[in-house]
């Protein structure tokens, strides 16, 4: 589904596309490949029930907000549900794939999202846990960083540095 240069999900990420489209497409993909029923009434919703907030980034943002950092997460989003007064309260932009109308990794998202934190490219730190993301944050003069267990020592450093927005 995600290789594909206009796949459904590229479009759903793009809100071109509903997330129902995405969960009847991807329930029926399932169901051929295990041959077995797969339900797409709220198939996403169950694919991300495990999700939780990562605690060390979110202390990250805290004290960059604290030294007076832009900050701002962007994400490829599939319609989810997200906890958007305690993404609100941690950053000073949401940018969502479906909501802007583009997704990682075209670099018209990330020139969008500097622009929404009103600074150039190149004074931005980028955060991801996608390689192919983190590269195309790079093509437009960010700072990439793929997300790993030295993510929040190297943030800190980049902090202390003066680096202006993450």
């Amino acid at each position: 589904l995600h290789n594909q240069s206009d796949s459904i999900l590229h479009q759903v990420e793009r809100g071109e596309v509903s997330r129902e489209a995405l969960e009847r497409e991807l329930a029926a993909r399932l169901t051929e490949r295990h041959d077995r029923q797969v339900d797409p009434e709220a198939l996403l919703e169950r694919m991300f029930a495990a999700v939780e907030v990562n605690d060390a980034m979110v202390e990250v943002l805290g004290y960059a907000r604290n030294v007076g950092w832009r900050t701002a997460v962007l994400s490829n989003s599939w319609g989810n549900t997200y906890d958007e007064p305690l993404l609100e309260s941690l950053v000073d932009a949401v940018l969502l794939s479906d909501r802007i109308g583009l997704r990682k990794p075209e670099p018209a998202c990330y020139e969008f999202a500097a622009s929404a934190l009103g600074v150039s490219p190149d004074a931005c730190v980028f955060v991801d846990d996608m390689r192919r993301n983190v590269r195309g944050a790079e093509h437009v003069g960010m700072t990439g960083l793929c997300y790993g267990e030295n993510t929040v020592a190297i943030l800190g450093e980049l902090i202390g540095n003066g680096t202006t927005c993450i």
